[in-house]
């Protein structure tokens, strides 16, 4: 299974908004997982192991070492090519500016196959991050992501598209693939 992340929106407050740049999401790589394919009763399932997604930083040891908290640390590195350390995210409200960082996460995912072409399942996840340098003292610090509690809301949806369907038809007409 190949994927791209072609856009990223995150919901924000009343006080603040989090921008992220279209740089960030094309210094993402294409990944590829691969799963195993189950008999669970009359129907099939599709487990994608855990697999590890690290930005902005080289790690040895994705699973049990530190993240960098600094921009000098000689693991970051300009994943985005914007000659900032790490990844950039534009940040507005109360305090206007950018932050670099540097994120880990996992994640795998379950899907009971009913369609192919649509695949909706249970997601595990984690995720951290570092700010390793802002353009204020005051975005040093940021919340942090979690998992929801109820597990039926962490999910994950993938639908197989046309090769003419390129990220550019995604971002413009979102609804027009995942409309149901």
């Amino acid at each position: 299974m190949k994927s791209r992340a072609c856009n990223a929106t995150l919901d924000g407050s009343r006080v603040v908004r989090t921008t992220i740049p279209d740089a960030f999401i094309e210094s993402l790589p294409e990944r590829t997982r691969r799963g195993t394919l189950r008999r669970d009763g009359e129907a099939w399932v599709l487990n994608v192991a855990r697999e590890w997604d690290i930005r902005g930083v080289r790690l040895r040891d994705p699973a049990n070492e530190a993240l960098p908290e600094d921009a000098d640390d000689p693991r970051v590195f300009d994943q985005d090519g914007d000659g900032h350390p790490g990844l950039s995210v534009q940040v507005e409200g109360l305090i206007d500016g950018e932050v670099r960082v540097v994120q880990r996460g996992w994640d795998e995912y379950s899907f009971p196959i009913r369609d192919p072409a649509h695949l909706r399942g249970s997601v595990r996840w984690n995720s951290e991050q570092s700010v390793v340098d802002a353009t204020s003292r005051f975005l040093r610090g940021g919340p942090e992501a979690e998992p929801l509690r109820n597990p039926e809301l962490n999910y994950v949806e993938l639908k197989r598209v046309a090769p003419s369907i390129d990220c550019q038809a995604l971002k413009s007409r979102p609804d027009a693939v995942f409309a149901d």
